[in-house]
């Protein structure tokens, strides 16, 4: 479930308190102040509330094939039954296998339409008229309010605006109207202002603490398939670019896409999301008016390689990898949910707080009254608690009197990543194992 579960139960939350919950409730810790899209966890609580789980999914399933049919409608559809060829075929597939990453149920997906439908307005290589700019405004509004990745509609304006004011040596009176109007925009929300801080404390704070979908693309221990494909795709449209040698092509929005994926491996999603709109602006999608056969094998042999890799690496088969990947590489595919480990704590009632795995906590929010010890929010968590969280992970000295300041009753622990936790359980009376589920361990405290 990932981080679902709690944006799920904060929009419940939100909607019985008939205003966005600022305050945490969910941990024994002392947090920060929340500010976060508050339409996102409204849209789940309603939905839950109608539909229960089964209705947050199906939504997501309507919002990816939503964002495929606006591709589908705006770069492959008009292609000529000519223009398909190995080549076509190796980009259709670069784009599937680059996306598929986001093929998980996380909030993150429901950014994909704003940024598909901002993406093609701002991919334009006229001037922006005023419909577009009243376009983009509201398309912010309603980003800033779903997802945290709502700058990227800023960013793209801004490199616009500055590059084709430079290359074309006039003043973008609209283009720069537009930056103006889209950053106005990004203050309309419950929190206004603070959602730049959020914004900034988001990203300073989890590379910090080393949270792997923040960590530098290029860094050796992140050099995933995902990492490959986008070193692929960055060489391919340097290709291009050096090729075509056309200065106007610069101002695209593409570009900055493709510069942001250095910065974290998350990142990476947005170039592989407006692939295939920047190739039909490109023209790159129509085949050479030379293909000799030597092209086409290569052409085929790129395909097949693509191909292969969409496959084996598509969501459903994802869990049957990871257990073959290395642990710094298999947490990009850790998707924890232990449904009967939480079963069997909620036909106890026993409320007892939870010392839990990080990223068991949202689906232990969403799933019992308990409190937990952290969850993947990582910011409103002070530096102290992060630190203390990994030395109880770990089995240091200390760790019972750790855990007895908060009074847990449960453990609930990912072997995988808390063995040092593990061996210290396994010889202490005081904490009986009550269950597995796959590499997750359950723990209760017995005082005698």
């Amino acid at each position: 479930m990932g981080d679902l579960g709690v944006w799920i139960q904060l929009g419940l939350d939100s909607i019985s308190a008939g205003k966005p919950v600022t305050r945490d409730s969910y941990s024994v810790l002392t947090t920060k102040e929340m500010v976060y899209p508050a339409l996102m966890p409204t849209i789940y609580g309603y939905l839950h509330r109608l539909g229960s789980l089964d209705a947050v999914l199906y939504l997501h399933r309507i919002v990816l094939l939503i964002f495929l049919f606006l591709v589908y409608r705006d770069s492959i559809k008009s292609l000529d039954k000519q223009a398909w060829s190995y080549r076509s075929l190796f980009f259709v597939s670069l784009f599937y296998f680059g996306i598929s990453i986001l093929f998980i149920d996380r909030p993150a997906l429901l950014a994909i339409i704003p940024f598909i439908v901002s993406f093609k307005i701002i991919n334009q290589r006229g001037e922006l008229s005023y419909k577009d700019m009243a376009m983009l405004v509201i398309l912010e509004i309603f980003w800033v309010n779903l997802h945290g990745s709502w700058a990227i509609i800023l960013g793209m304006v801004l490199w616009r605006s500055t590059l084709r004011g430079y290359l074309e040596r006039r003043f973008q009176t609209r283009d720069w109207l537009s930056c103006l109007f889209v950053g106005l925009a990004t203050l309309i929300n419950p929190f206004g202002y603070k959602v730049w801080s959020y914004l900034a404390e988001t990203d300073q704070i989890s590379r910090h603490r080393n949270i792997t979908e923040w960590i530098p693309t290029l860094y050796p221990h992140q050099f995933t398939s995902q990492t490959m494909a986008y070193c692929l795709l960055v060489l391919i449209v340097s290709v291009h670019a050096y090729t075509k040698r056309r200065t106007t092509q610069w101002s695209s929005p593409y570009y900055p896409l493709l510069f942001l994926g250095f910065l974290a491996i998350r990142h990476t999603i947005w170039p592989f999301l407006s692939l295939l709109l920047y190739l039909k602006s490109e023209d790159l999608m129509q085949p050479s008016p030379v293909l000799n056969e030597a092209k086409r094998t290569i052409n085929l042999c790129l395909a097949s390689l693509v191909i292969f890799f969409t496959i084996f690496m598509t969501p459903t088969l994802k869990p049957r990898i990871v257990q073959y990947l290395p642990k710094t590489k298999s947490q990009l595919f850790t998707n924890i949910a232990p449904v009967k480990l939480a079963e069997m704590i909620k036909n106890e009632n026993d409320r007892r707080p939870i010392f839990n795995q990080f990223e068991i906590g949202s689906y232990l929010i969403y799933s019992l009254p308990n409190k937990i010890y952290a969850d993947t929010r990582n910011i409103i968590y002070s530096d102290d608690d992060i630190q203390t969280y990994h030395a109880i992970s770990r089995g240091e000295a200390g760790w019972e009197q750790a855990l007895q300041k908060y009074g847990f009753g449960w453990i609930m622990i990912d072997v995988n990543f808390s063995s040092g936790l593990q061996r210290q359980l396994a010889g202490n009376s005081r904490w009986i194992k009550r269950g597995t589920e796959d590499s997750v361990e359950l723990y209760e405290y017995k005082s005698r």
